[in-house]
């Protein structure tokens, strides 16, 4: 059947399309092929071309007229999701050479991508076909389908940026709403933040916001009341009235914490005729609103910093990490123009600053008051070194330093791993393989002293075979990343490769 579409990507978004029949999945899973190959099936991956001396044309051709015959084994990236693993590249080279196409066909090889979807990758389908957002869509794939090195907060953002402009462009024609950021259904949430128990006994009246049964949040906006002196209270009830064309989700002062508009539902605390932000809006942003609690319209530091503990909870549950404060969390000002919270507005505010770097603070561990509600913890100390850990997901992240960043080396999978030093929340891997976040525990446990060097840093839970079999599911990554993670994880690169080899024949 022949693609329809006046463009590259519009012939793919309406094939992935007439089989996902998902929007949100198919802008998903677009976005992160565009990441890959820039949708350009002949893409051969750049580092590769001065390798083997080829360009995408050369590359394809050769590949096609059968001179170059390592297309299977150069471990090289190609076509649209940059297919790199030799069985996954060989099944592709048989599957296009059986519907006599060339290797770089697009339509040939969107019937692979989705043959392999439905065949090696059936819960990433279902998933994309039930995706309530790009965001969930965009997640999936990289985490499951694509699985590259880096599958930190910032790649999934960007990655799902892709996709959002894919969803903008064409959903309007297949159904379906805007979204952006991470999908929200929670309501009112019953939650300790800086020793206060947040308030949702007096909500916003139904005439002031718009009602969701979901949406997709990525910003915190912040507020002041901008009245010369009140409190939490006084203003949730305010807004328990008709008729204000405005509300906020949150009201702070300096001992209580009002929640008044469900975070699922969108509070009308940024709407504008024009905006100085490019993507903020009402519609993917939480709204908090910090009282003017120090009289003169002015907001005290204690205020200040009940509101800096709610934003950082607030970051977690919209997944924004520390390094994305700046990026994620806003003024009113910022998004658009209007000189709230009067103290903090303005280029350079140094108040606004330091509101910031406390929120930062709080979402690296600085934070002396304990925060109950979705948070499950952190290992906040540690025996002495060498000591074990055990790591309980598959993708803890292997950094070059002690710190978040562009560093990440590869990643461990599950497994037990002996730490040798340990440097503010982060411990050294005795295999030399880098640094891992200890302080989470939704990911590492710490299990306590090891006796000594006798003990391997990763010992193996499963066979070889076992392990062998999750190589050719694509679990392990592709060439030097599987091996750095099957190292790390106390496996024998050379004794897993072997078995891959003994179950491919």
């Amino acid at each position: 059947m022949a693609l329809t579409g006046k463009s590259i990507e519009e012939k793919i978004y309406n094939f992935l399309y007439g089989r996902i029949k998902n929007a949100f999945g198919v802008s998903g899973l677009m976005g992160n092929l565009f990441a890959e190959s820039g949708l350009v099936p002949t893409n051969l991956q750049n580092s590769f071309e001065k390798k083997l001396g080829y360009t995408d044309d050369t590359y394809t051709t050769s590949v096609d007229n059968g001179d170059y015959t390592n297309f299977v084994h150069d471990s090289a990236g190609y076509g649209l999701a940059q297919w790199t693993y030799w069985s996954r590249k060989e099944n592709l080279l048989l599957f296009v050479r059986s519907r006599n196409q060339s290797i770089g066909d697009l339509e040939s090889q969107l019937e692979f991508l989705y043959q392999e979807l439905s065949t090696g990758y059936k819960a990433v389908l279902t998933k994309l076909k039930a995706a309530k957002s790009v965001r969930e869509a965009s997640d999936i794939v990289l985490t499951q389908y694509e699985r590259p090195a880096d599958q930190s907060e910032s790649v999934k953002k960007k990655r799902a940026s892709y996709g959002q402009k894919y969803f903008d462009k064409y959903a309007k024609t297949t159904g379906g709403k805007s979204s952006m950021g991470k999908t929200i259904t929670t309501g009112f949430i019953s939650a300790t933040i800086n020793g206060i128990n947040v308030d949702s006994s007096i909500k916003c009246n139904a005439d002031n916001y718009n009602s969701n049964a979901s949406r997709n949040a990525a910003f915190v906006a912040m507020h002041y009341t901008g009245n010369s002196k009140d409190t939490a209270r006084a203003n949730a009830n305010y807004f328990a009235g008709a008729g204000r064309n405005a509300s906020a989700h949150f009201f702070v002062d300096d001992t209580e914490i009002r929640q008044s508009v469900a975070l699922k539902d969108t509070a009308w605390g940024v709407g504008a005729k024009s905006y100085k932000h490019a993507s903020c809006r009402n519609a993917n942003c939480v709204n908090i609103e910090m009282c003017c609690t120090a009289g003169n319209y002015r907001i005290s530091d204690k205020t200040k910093e009940n509101a800096a503990y709610l934003c950082a909870y607030i970051c977690n549950l919209l997944g924004i990490t520390a390094a994305e404060v700046d990026t994620y969390v806003l003024r009113h000002y910022d998004v658009t123009g209007k000189n709230c919270p009067a103290q903090m507005a303005g280029s350079g505010n140094a108040e606004w600053a330091a509101f910031k770097a406390r929120v930062k603070e709080i979402l690296n561990g600085g934070a002396s008051s304990g925060n109950s509600g979705s948070s499950s913890g952190t290992n906040g100390s540690f025996p002495a070194t060498p000591f074990q850990v055990k790591v309980l997901v598959s993708d803890l992240n292997i950094r070059s330093n002690p710190s978040m960043g562009n560093n990440v080396k590869g990643q461990t999978g599950k497994g037990v791993f002996t730490i040798t030093e340990v440097n503010d929340g982060w411990g050294k891997l005795k295999s030399g393989a880098g640094w891992i976040y200890l302080e989470n525990k939704e990911y590492v446990t710490v299990l306590g002293s090891s006796s000594g060097s006798s003990q391997p840093a990763a010992p193996a839970k499963k066979s070889v075979e076992e392990v062998a079999k999750e190589v050719l599911m694509g679990d392990w990554g592709n060439g030097a990343d599987r091996k750095k993670r099957l190292e790390a994880a106390g496996y024998n690169y050379a004794q897993v490769q072997a078995a891959v080899n003994r179950l491919c024949k």
